[in-house]
């Protein structure tokens, strides 16, 4: 995609993931995941106005995980992406913001 604000186009990549032949794409600077089919056709967004600062995100068979590195916590949306929580990072858990990456296994363990 281009440099822009429309659907489709990124203000600022910072993090992305394939899984079932999507591609999920963090667009930090608008504050939006936005998903792609295999061929990089734009499908749809979400989170504009739920997410700050989405530097990573994990895709599991019903959960989307997402790392918010200015709000130091972990937005979980369903596979439809609906928001369903947020966990609030604490500790040692809040240095994991700094490396704007995150690792999750198939429980959903961080």
């Amino acid at each position: 995609g281009s440099r822009g604000t429309e659907a489709g186009k990124f203000s600022g990549i910072r993090g992305l993931c394939c899984e079932a032949g999507l591609v999920y794409v963090c667009d930090a600077s608008m504050q939006r995941i936005q998903i792609f089919d295999s061929e990089l056709n734009y499908i749809k967004q979400f989170g504009y106005g739920e997410l700050t600062s989405p530097v990573d995100i994990k895709v599991l068979p019903d959960t989307i995980y997402i790392l918010s590195r200015d709000m130091n916590c972990i937005y979980c949306y369903n596979i439809d992406c609906t928001l369903q929580k947020k966990i609030e990072l604490t500790g040692q858990e809040q240095l994991m913001t700094s490396s704007l990456f995150f690792t999750i296994d198939k429980n959903g363990n961080f």
